[in-house]
């Protein structure tokens, strides 16, 4: 019953505020490269003013650092609306239809609590970042063309496998973090439960058949979160590999 709450209740979007600050960073780099070529280039011209590079390199710096603050204060915020908004519309239904769902309350807790917690870094920086990260490559090319069309031409081109292989990750990964989230919750409400019922378990002397089922529940989900690791580690050469790649066709 998690994926029709998560459904309803859970559903998140990218802050298009901080998306678009993450932008102006992405476009503020290229007068920081404009800078750097030109002071490379005046080193190589003797009695050239380097004052025109400094400037492209200060207002580009700046312009950086500005919009990273304004991304990161943008994304905090939708953040915490984002967060008030879950709670105030899944706190209310949790509790009194907790018998008709069949769920330990330590599940529903979990649930309330950890994964509306969850939320804060996936609003405020991933999803803003990963839409930005859809689109800055091409403003990138845009900006290049001017000097090169054929250095644009290849940023272009590999954008392809980049974005299946990203595609493909980012699908495997959502699917191991959803089955390590059923893994987790169920563990919480297996702890919460027995610990409630920790006097009959001890009058029973059956802690230590309670102790074997947390300790199976917590390895299945050190299990899963490994997978889920595993994914995201193989997801982290896509990058550095495709810029390889267009170093190497440049």
């Amino acid at each position: 019953m998690i994926k029709p709450l998560k459904a309803r209740f859970l559903k998140i979007r990218a802050s298009a505020r901080a998306t678009a600050w993450w932008l102006t960073d992405s476009l503020a780099a290229v007068p920081v490269a404009a800078g750097i070529a030109l002071a490379v280039g005046t080193r190589l011209a003797s009695g050239t003013s380097l004052w025109w590079p400094a400037l492209l390199l200060a207002v580009g710096g700046i312009a950086r650092a500005l919009s990273v603050w304004r991304a990161q204060m943008s994304g905090q915020a939708a953040a915490s609306a984002t967060a008030a908004t879950m709670r105030a519309r899944l706190h209310p239904v949790l509790l009194p239809s907790r018998l008709i769902r069949g769920r330990l309350i330590g599940e529903d807790l979990h649930l309330a609590v950890d994964s509306i917690a969850g939320t804060e870094g996936q609003v405020a920086r991933f999803l803003p970042l990963r839409r930005a990260s859809s689109l800055s490559p091409l403003l990138i090319a845009i900006a290049v063309a001017p000097a090169s069309w054929l250095s644009s031409l290849i940023l272009t081109a590999t954008l392809v496998p980049f974005i299946l292989a990203m595609a493909l990750a980012g699908g495997a990964a959502a699917k191991r973090a959803d089955t390590q989230h059923v893994a987790l919750s169920r563990l919480t409400g297996l702890f919460v439960d027995r610990l409630r019922a920790l006097p009959t378990i001890l009058s029973f002397s059956a802690e230590h058949r309670i102790a074997r089922h947390l300790g199976e529940a917590a390895t299945d989900v050190a299990r899963r979160t490994m997978a889920v690791l595993a994914i995201a580690f193989a997801s982290s050469a896509i990058c550095p590999s495709s810029e390889h790649l267009a170093q190497r066709a440049a």
